[in-house]
């Protein structure tokens, strides 16, 4: 009778434990009947949740107390519905609603509850873009943020500021947060098929919580999570790339001769006797016998190929003509392929991808290949206990040639700098034809192994010395982020997070034994390995609760502990027997082995407290402390604070009737943030700036000792950042056009500068904190549905951005850099101070420029002209930063069509062309057979004939310093390009009958197709954030064509 009793007493047990959860089901449709897949149907006041299938529908089990649901997707209104069986919802679209969600330090938050500032790029926006660096996707696509690629080789990040550039001798980059945690590794090693989202935080209201590190803004990272049905998706693209901008045209072998000769005639004329030491009877007959000895390699068949008139005489040919650009510049090729596995319930959730790409650039051996793979899980153990795991890894090799500075090895440099009367092979001077090695193979010819002797950049040929010099990068990086999430009681959560990434990378150099820089070592390799831990552990509390149905209030509490650690070891040796044997061992003389480490470590704690009055009225308020290792006892800690507020109109009474306006929210907010990433000159990180630094090995009366280089400073603290933001969000005609304005102002203060010391310390200076920089300007971003039909829809999107800069405390007024800037109070930085150029004296073809002249009697300064560079006058003439940005895209589909384009435009700034300028160069002597312009043909020649009145004579020697840095070469930086073009279809489900295949999509896409800039063969991007040239790997222009299929 007992265990009767005891089992009807289990039955009824059982019966009400199920009796406390029931599933429902129901569909989500938008408002055209369409069913919305992926859409997240969350229940109110609970972590429970799914998401809908491709179809639109969802099923989930519901506690007893479970009374709403939440239903929300990207671009549609988030709805709260009470509860029902079989339930069909209809979504409203938002363009750039207020409902949206954005990811802010430590937690999300509702867009409409937001007092700050962020900018959003979703993964719809570059999913078909083919990038090696997730941060190329930012520019046109986030107001405020300037991205500049300055260079097109794979694998490498663009430089990227945040609101302007708020500092002179420390770090300017934002601040990377990946999933929560800090990340300091190269972001071209993370896939960009994995991210969700990109957050711009800009103002101090959202960044001020990551204290210190958050001065120039933040880049919040979220990697994609599966939801809903398990689905497997697989991707691949095939793309081709040229360079974005055709190249300065050169001219050809007969004009070079030619223009040499003219050069040469000229200097005989205003050098007295010069021709009659060669015994010429004139100036023309010296430059004819002159010219081929000069360029020593005469393709033309002919000992004298240049008569008295400056032509080619008669039975002169091109016997050769290299076009260098064949063999060292190539068509780029790129192959990206993907997969993932996705799904989840309301329990658990997880994403695992793995992805391959192979992008080789355009200069010969420039290549970037990556492996990539993530596995991310978050699972709800039970009702009050949630865990998770974000675990990635990636290995990438970049095969990185020279780019940049002298041509002897690179690539880029070679091509603008050699002209074509220099073979690439070894030719025979008299009849041009290739001479064979002893194995009948072509030789290359380095300028000094055949019968003639190159009088540049000899010896080299990067034709054949780039293959047998490698240099290569190779990364490996571990990313682990592990979290446990607790529910205390009821709105009260304790979270704990460690993320610890592992990087090793490794830089190989390797020069070959027989030409170039390792021919006098009997070749030599260099090899530098640098291993890197970065630990951040994460404690917070928060609690989340609404009082009275009207009164919400979120408070964050936590603190952090951060550890950063680096060693380095490099070695070098030399004397290798066997070449292309590049390991250190094969080397007879070990030359150099070095090893070094850093330590950094950080203690924080921060709080956060977010209250919002009936939805209408909103404050935050925020506040952090760190302590930190890079400055002394009396100044390691610092306190960074911000306070928002917004109003939400909308949501007032005398609001009601106005149906135009669906949202409209006014915002402010002010705080301050810091920056401690000091920097060397030579842009490496200083982790103790306060301590006096030593240079060894000096030699005083015959005893070694050392010197202090810099002297220590104790005070030295943080640079600061004050930032005020006011702007407003709005969304009207039934969320049709949606955007915001934003008007802000930062002050960057206690930066970093070496203040000069008196004479008599024996010291040049020490560093303090006493430099000043502000940034202000305004921001808007606008979001329309143009059309909105049942097959076609059109929508615009367009960001504006106008910053200025400005530099308002230095050490001294000013502080004299190179020929090309000045630091100068009431000036901004990346400035041009610059001598002015005043074109040719049409007299005798010298160029000049101005020079301000003071009257000694009357003090009064006027302007006049030089001819002596040295004397001329330096002015200000701009600066590189842009007067303004923006980025304008437009999306279209029609059916199963989709059309995206994207628009940006540079306004102004300045750009200096020191490749131009190369090209430009009037000195043959100095550096003979190197190419010309071109635009050199118009060139003064006489009074009667003076050019373009800006091109000035040709001579053999640089006492004209007619190409020395001056506005004769610095142009204007305005320009605009489309980024991109994407042509895509996705096929209808109904095609694919019984295969289990839910979506498949094709499509084209066209990256940096047009270029509209003034100004022929210059990349308006290579200057970088500084404006100037230096022979760099230009932005790329890439066709690809792509299928993704998800099953």
């Amino acid at each position: 009778m007992r265990k009767i009793a005891f089992l009807c007493s289990l039955l009824f047990l059982c019966g009400q434990l199920l009796a406390q959860t029931r599933t429902i089901s129901g569909k989500i449709l938008d408002e055209k009947g369409n069913p919305v897949p992926g859409a997240s149907v969350q229940i109110k006041g609970s972590r429970g949740g799914t998401s809908t299938s491709t179809d639109g529908t969802f099923s989930i089990s519901l506690p007893a107390s479970a009374k709403r649901l939440v239903i929300s997707s990207v671009n549609f209104v988030t709805q709260e519905i009470d509860i029902t069986e079989n339930m069909t919802v209809t979504l409203k679209a938002g363009a750039g609603s207020l409902d949206e969600v954005v990811v802010t330090a430590y937690g999300t938050t509702k867009k409409k509850a937001f007092t700050g500032t962020a900018s959003v790029v979703n993964n719809d926006q570059f999913k078909d873009l083919q990038v090696s660096s997730i941060t190329n996707v930012l520019q046109g696509n986030a107001s405020g943020v300037l991205v500049v690629n300055s260079t097109g080789q794979p694998g490498e990040n663009p430089d990227i500021r945040i609101r302007g550039i708020g500092s002179v001798n420390a770090g300017a980059d934002p601040f990377i947060v990946l999933d929560g945690a800090p990340f300091g590794g190269s972001l071209s090693n993370i896939n960009p098929n994995d991210i969700e989202s990109i957050t711009v935080l800009k103002d101090a209201s959202s960044t001020a919580l990551y204290g210190s590190r958050a001065a120039n803004g933040i880049l919040q990272i979220t990697t994609k999570s599966g939801k809903g049905t398990p689905k497997v998706s697989i991707s691949g693209v095939r793309g081709y790339s040229k360079r974005a901008v055709n190249d300065y045209k050169y001219v050809n072998n007969a004009q070079l001769y030619g223009l040499t000769w003219e050069a040469l005639r000229n200097q005989a004329n205003i050098t007295p006797g010069l021709a009659a030491s060669i015994g010429a009877a004139s100036s023309e007959d010296y430059a004819s016998q002159s010219v081929a000895g000069v360029l020593v390699y005469n393709p033309f068949g002919v000992a004298q190929p240049i008569g008295p008139d400056g032509k080619l005489v008669s039975g002169a040919k091109n016997l050769w003509s290299e076009d260098w650009g064949k063999d060292l510049i190539r068509t780029g090729q790129r192959t990206d392929i993907n997969g993932s596995v996705s799904g989840g319930s309301d329990k658990t959730r997880y994403f695992i991808s793995g992805g391959y790409l192979d992008d080789q650039g355009l200069p010969i051996q420039s290549d970037f290949k990556r492996y990539s793979a993530r596995f991310k899980v978050d699972t709800k153990v039970n009702d009050w206990l949630n865990v998770g795991i974000n675990a990635s890894g990636s290995y990438s090799t970049q095969n990185y040639p020279i780019q940049g500075g002298a041509a002897y090895s690179n690539v880029t440099g070679w091509v603008r700098t050699v002209s074509g009367i220099y073979p690439e092979f070894v030719r025979d001077p008299g009849t041009g034809a290739l001479i064979l090695d002893a194995a009948g193979k072509k030789q290359f010819d380095y300028g000094n192994n055949g019968p003639l002797h190159r009088p540049i950049l000899t010896p080299g040929n990067p034709a054949g010395t780039t293959a047998q010099n490698p240099t290569t990068y190779d990364r490996y990086v571990t990313s682990a982020n592990a979290y446990g999430e607790a529910q205390i009681i009821s709105g009260l959560k304790f979270r704990t997070q460690y993320a610890v990434d592992l990087f090793q990378n490794q830089y190989n150099s390797y020069y070959n034994p027989f030409v170039g820089d390792g021919a006098a070592y009997g070749g030599r390799s260099e090899k530098t390995r640098t291993n890197s831990v970065t630990q951040t552990f994460t404690n917070m509390f928060t609690y989340d609760n609404t009082f009275a149905d009207i009164h919400h209030i979120n408070v964050v509490a936590g603190m952090e502990a951060f550890r950063f650690h680096q060693g380095v070891v490099d070695a070098e040796s030399r004397g290798f027997t066997f070449p292309g044997t590049t390991e250190l061992a094969y080397g007879s003389t070990p030359y150099t082995a070095n090893s070094y480490s850093y330590d950094n470590r950080m203690v924080s704690y921060f709080g956060r407290v977010n209250y919002d009055l009936g939805e209408k009225y909103h404050l935050s308020a925020s506040l952090r402390r760190d302590g930190s290792s890079r400055f002394s006892d009396s100044a390691r800690w610092g306190d960074n604070w911000s306070i928002g507020g917004a109003w939400s109109i909308n949501k007032e009474d005398f609001m009601s009737g106005i149906t135009l306006i669906n949202d409209l929210k006014l915002r402010a907010s002010y705080g301050t943030t810091g920056n401690q990433a000091f920097l060397d000159n030579n842009g490496n990180v200083v982790y103790f700036p306060y301590l006096a630094t030593y240079s060894a090995g000096a030699n005083i009366a015959g005893y070694a000792g050392s010197l202090i280089a810099n002297p220590a400073n104790g005070r030295l603290t943080w640079e600061h950042q004050k930032t005020l933001d006011l702007g407003v969000d709005f969304a009207i005609l039934k969320n049709r056009l949606s955007g915001s304005f934003t008007w802000f102002s930062r002050k960057s203060d206690k930066l970093l500068f070496n203040r000069p010391l008196p004479p008599s310390s024996g010291l040049d200076g020490v560093n303090d904190n006493i430099g000043t920089v502000t940034n202000k300007g305004i921001e808007i971003d606008l979001t329309s549905v143009n059309v909105k039909t049942r097959d076609f829809e059109w929508s615009t999107s367009v960001n504006f951005s106008k910053i200025t800069n400005k530099i308002t405390q230095l050490p001294q007024k000013s502080i004299t850099g190179a020929n090309y800037s000045n630091l100068i109070v009431g000036q901004p930085l990346n400035n041009f101070y610059i001598r002015e150029y005043a074109g040719v004296d049409l007299t005798d073809g010298a160029p000049m420029w101005w020079m301000d002249q003071t009257d000694a009697t009357t003090g009064k300064t006027t302007r006049v002209v030089t001819k002596q560079w040295s004397a001329a006058t330096r002015y200000y003439k701009g600066t590189s930063l842009p007067d303004w940005i923006a980025g304008v895209t437009n999306t279209a589909k029609y059916k199963g069509f989709d059309l995206t384009v994207l628009l940006y435009i540079n306004f102004r700034g300045k750009i200096y062309d020191a490749n131009y300028a190369s090209l430009m160069y009037s000195a043959v002597g100095n550096t003979p057979g190197s190419n010309w312009s071109v635009d050199v043909l118009n060139r003064w020649q006489s009074p009667s004939n003076p050019g373009d009145g800006k091109t000035p004579r040709l001579t053999t020697t640089t006492d004209d310093q007619a190409n020395s840095a001056s506005t004769r070469f610095l142009f204007d930086d305005t320009y605009m390009r489309i980024r991109n073009i994407t042509l895509g279809y996705t096929f209808p489900k109904s095609i694919f009958g019984t295969a289990k295949i839910n979506s498949a999509r094709v499509y084209v896409d066209l990256q940096n197709p047009f270029t509209f800039y003034k100004y022929k063969g210059l990349d308006p991007e290579e200057g970088g954030l500084v404006g100037v040239t230096n022979n760099g790997s230009v932005v790329y222009k890439t066709f690809s064509a792509g299928l993704s299929v998800n099953f």
